[in-house]
């Protein structure tokens, strides 16, 4: 909510922007290492008013209508931006499988042990998917 004040008046008036380091750092990347968070936060370009303003009302319009295929939704119960809760919610509305990582924050793919994340991720792509997916996209194919 103190974000939100803050950053009220450039979202007003719809410029874009870049959050405070400190900001930034508490929030989305409070599970990593300080020195990795400096090194991500230089790396940061400014954002929309409009993303921000979605996110700070935690309103994001999804139409579950939309996905043909399947959708996994991960998440960490560290994250500060996003709540697991909320995350499992955002799963059952678009029918989503869901897979919560204890001790992950929001930066949970460069965080330690990111690699067990992705593993996982790729298990659940080859199971919904199957190697069909793989194959017809395969340039020896014809």
């Amino acid at each position: 909510r103190l974000l939100r004040l803050k950053y009220l008046p450039l979202i007003w008036l719809r410029r874009t922007f870049s959050p405070d380091e400190r900001d930034f750092s508490r929030s989305w990347l409070a599970s990593l290492p300080e020195r990795q968070r400096s090194d991500i936060s230089r790396q940061m370009v400014p954002e929309s008013s409009h993303l921000v303003s979605e996110l700070f009302r935690r309103r994001v319009e999804i139409d579950p209508g939309h996905f043909s295929g399947p959708v996994l939704v991960v998440g960490g119960s560290a994250d500060r931006v996003v709540p697991v809760t909320a995350l499992k919610a955002l799963a059952n509305r678009l029918g989503a499988d869901f897979q919560h990582y204890p001790e992950h924050g929001h930066w949970i793919l460069q965080e330690e042990g990111s690699e067990k994340v992705v593993r996982d991720i790729h298990r659940w792509l080859m199971q919904r998917l199957g190697e069909a997916i793989w194959l017809a996209e395969s340039p020896d194919r014809g």
